[in-house]
């Protein structure tokens, strides 16, 4: 499944503009989806989002200490999308 940007953020809690500079600044993580245009993240895309949120803002790292600790910490980092409500689902097929 591909989501929106507007449902990356929703799903998430990333701003708008953090999600454009996590993609940016994190893109080796990232799906060919999300680092193209128009940007789709995968599941996997997600997990990478809410882990780089964790790193930042849960544990209170710099984006210089996630860029060296992102790697272990996905292999670890347990996280689910959660389901898309019935409005969203009909978004992400109109729009694949």
């Amino acid at each position: 499944m591909l989501y929106t940007p507007k449902q990356t953020i929703e799903f998430t809690g990333s701003s708008h503009s953090s999600l454009r500079n996590y993609t940016r600044d994190y893109a080796r993580y990232f799906s060919t989806e999300a680092t193209n245009t128009p940007r789709k993240y995968t599941e996997d895309d997600l997990r990478v989002i809410a882990c780089i949120i964790d790193l930042t803002k849960g544990r209170g790292l710099k984006h210089s200490q996630v860029a060296e600790e992102l790697p272990a910490a996905l292999e670890t980092f347990t996280w689910t999308a959660p389901e898309p409500t019935e409005q969203a689902q009909d978004n992400v097929s109109a729009d694949s």
